[in-house]
């Protein structure tokens, strides 16, 4: 379950139930205002590193979020920020080809309350709104892919970007090239966290 958070001195208020995926996804959204904002020139693979805050800033005018709740019908709150978006967009893909896959991401999260047991939170009132905990656990990184979903070559977005369809594992394969590329980013991000 995804959700928009709008932030005042650090409270963060719920604005509203969101998707990642789909034609009004905010994947895609983020995508669209990144292209637009920084005149992306397309180039296959294409690689994009998006700023979440920032670039919701540039859709709202506001200091907004997206908050990931891992697990919403659960004893336990497990609910994460999503800090930054990776993209790796190999292009119209048939799926003959490999790696049929159309666009892999990648996540940087914050773990703002990871299997906090919910009988234990006081002055939490998610999702409607809540202060993150002092104490917070990031980077944390994660996988999506959407099957049908791309940048063609003038930088429109094309595809029904959909979710990844129902399997026992719903994890991404994620190709050697576009590894190489998570791998990379990644390292450049960790190193902001070590002292």
């Amino acid at each position: 379950m995804y959700r928009l958070y709008e932030i005042s001195d650090r409270r963060y208020e719920h604005r509203e139930e969101v998707s990642l995926f789909g034609q009004n996804g905010y994947l895609r959204k983020l995508i669209e205002q990144h292209i637009k904002t920084n005149r992306i020139k397309i180039r296959y693979p294409l690689k994009l590193k998006i700023d979440v805050s920032n670039t919701l800033y540039q859709i709202y005018g506001g200091q907004f979020t997206l908050v990931i709740d891992l697990k919403p019908n659960s004893q336990v709150l497990a609910i994460y920020q999503v800090l930054d978006l990776w993209v790796y967009c190999y292009g119209n893909m048939s799926a003959s080809q490999h790696p049929p896959l159309a666009t892999v991401f990648m996540m940087a999260l914050r773990g703002l309350f990871v299997d906090v047991p919910k009988s234990l939170l006081t002055n939490v009132n998610y999702p409607s709104s809540f202060h993150p905990p002092e104490h917070v656990e990031e980077p944390i990184f994660t996988y999506l892919y959407t099957p049908d979903g791309y940048i063609d070559s003038s930088g429109q977005i094309q595809g029904g970007w959909p979710p990844p369809p129902l399997s026992r594992t719903n994890s991404a394969l994620i190709w050697p090239d576009a590894a190489e590329y998570f791998c990379q980013e990644m390292q450049k991000y960790l190193q902001r966290y070590k002292g």
